[in-house]
């Protein structure tokens, strides 16, 4: 599991360009490939601060890292990450917070920034995890923009999905090695994900 805890971090920020990382895959047993990711009950995970809360299947590791930005400054990313080793699946959410007053000069200068921004987190993840992309969706949570992607180079299977919330960008990550994802666990992990006072 570090190997994954690490190499999300080094690409939670995936739009800088020179942060590479090679990713080996895990083998998975004939077992382990028949079993459902499904897994009950969830965890439910709030973070110190209250903005969100999201389910787990079982309680997630948390880590942070920082990093300097082109024309951002210092960003500090946090992670919180956990492996089903029965099936070689690791769910994962990370956010990490922009100076809001770097965000708005970016905004004002570039209309498009944060779907530019989506974009090229999307761009810098298949690049670095060197997996394909499958399907592409936009998204929406409330009036905040999101996309939706999924990915794989058959030993790697990844589905992501990024909001960008007033100054934070979020990143869910559902990761799978050896053997496709269980789509009804994606969507049960992703759909759990509420901002404080969501209904």
């Amino acid at each position: 599991m570090k190997k994954y805890l690490f190499f999300l971090l080094l690409l939670a920020q995936a739009c800088r360009p020179e942060n590479q990382a090679n990713h080996s895959a895990i083998p998975v047993g004939e077992d382990a490939k028949k079993d459902s990711v499904v897994a009950q009950p969830f965890f439910r995970y709030t973070p110190k601060d209250n903005s969100y809360s999201i389910h787990f299947p079982k309680q997630p590791q948390e880590m942070t890292e920082k990093q300097e930005v082109a024309e951002l400054g210092e960003l500090t990313t946090h992670l919180q990450a956990y492996e089903d080793k029965n099936t070689q699946t690791a769910y994962l959410l990370s956010y990490t917070d922009y100076p809001a007053a770097a965000l708005a000069e970016l905004i004002k200068n570039r209309p498009d920034a944060i779907a530019n921004l989506l974009q090229d987190t999307k761009n810098g993840l298949l690049r670095n995890m060197g997996v394909a992309p499958t399907a592409e969706t936009p998204m929406q949570l409330q009036e905040y923009a999101g996309l939706d992607f999924s990915a794989n180079n058959g030993n790697l299977y990844v589905h992501y999905r990024l909001y960008f919330v007033s100054t934070r960008l979020y990143q869910l990550c559902v990761m799978r090695s050896a053997a496709a994802l269980e789509e009804q666990a994606v969507s049960a992990f992703f759909e759990s994900f509420q901002l404080a006072g969501a209904k």
